[in-house]
């Protein structure tokens, strides 16, 4: 995860240091973990969203932007302002260890 725990501002940078740098030795595809959902759609040719070990969809970000299963399990959906959702607890809330 290259920009996990960096800030926003920086995470445009750091994408472009990757592929620019990808680029320049001649790869054709880097692989990474990614849950910013904007960094996934901007840079990506192809995203496998998965969900609890096993892939949800495959395919090109338009395709799974409108995945109704990704956006209710992974991305999320727009909620109306004034509203909350409860925050997810977690896989150790109930004491489960993987």
């Amino acid at each position: 995860e290259p920009t996990s725990g960096v800030s926003t501002a920086d995470k445009t940078t750091i994408m472009e240091i990757l592929v620019t740098a990808s680029r320049r030795v001649g790869l054709r595809a880097i692989i990474q973990v990614e849950h910013d959902m904007d960094i996934a759609f901007g840079y990506s040719d192809r995203i496998i969203a998965l969900h609890e070990g096993k892939v949800l969809a495959d395919g090109p970000p338009a395709r799974i932007r409108a995945d109704r299963d990704v956006v209710d399990t992974v991305i999320g959906r727009t909620r109306a302002p004034g509203t909350r959702t409860a925050p997810h607890p977690g896989p150790f809330a109930t004491g489960e260890r993987g």
